[in-house]
């Protein structure tokens, strides 16, 4: 979706191998969501959503750290609300399971900081077609995760994972060649 925002809307330009790149990475989900058999719609959801909030960090001029107290902000009424309503039903794990859970959730929110931070100054900076590329590197490590903890592994997980990382690999390929005509044309 990030590619498809930044083409439409930002007007940014795709190479022949990036327009191959985002075949090869809308083959292999598809193959996983054929041989799943059912219609991704959490997936798009939340594609949909990142999108739009890459979008926005994007066009609205304020700075990351800004930004994310902002965000913060907005969501703080729906966590409390969340956190005392877990409370009340005695789903919570705040002090339930010792003080090396409490301490690893204690930390959790601030150490989520960091890559939003990223995030948002790279939104600002890089192309979107180049942001939504590297969305791949997060369901890549929930996949080698899920991997690690013994999830079924089938012939459609590779091949879906084999034609994204095909595309990823076009894509820096092709980025890199750019980088390369960039870094000649330059020291002319």
């Amino acid at each position: 979706l990030y590619v498809v925002l930044g083409v439409i809307l930002f007007k940014e330009k795709l190479s022949r191998l990036q327009g191959l790149d985002i075949f090869f990475a809308f083959i292999g989900a598809s193959i996983l969501t054929i041989r799943g058999g059912i219609f991704p719609v959490i997936s798009l959801i939340l594609a949909a959503s990142f999108g739009l909030y890459g979008m926005l960090r994007k066009v609205i001029v304020l700075g990351a750290m800004p930004g994310l107290f902002i965000e913060t902000i907005i969501l703080l009424p729906a966590a409390a609300s969340l956190i005392w309503w877990l409370s009340t039903q005695d789903q919570i794990a705040w002090g339930q399971h010792g003080l090396e859970t409490d301490i690893l959730l204690a930390f959790a929110g601030p150490l989520t900081v960091l890559p939003l931070l990223a995030f948002a100054f790279a939104a600002r900076r890089i192309k979107l077609s180049t942001l939504g590329i590297l969305q791949f590197v997060g369901p890549t490590l929930q996949f080698a995760c899920g991997l690690y903890y013994g999830e079924a592994f089938t012939l459609a997980h590779a091949f879906c994972f084999g034609f994204i990382w095909l595309g990823v690999g076009v894509f820096a390929f092709d980025a890199l060649k750019g980088q390369t005509h960039q870094d000649r044309a330059a020291s002319r």
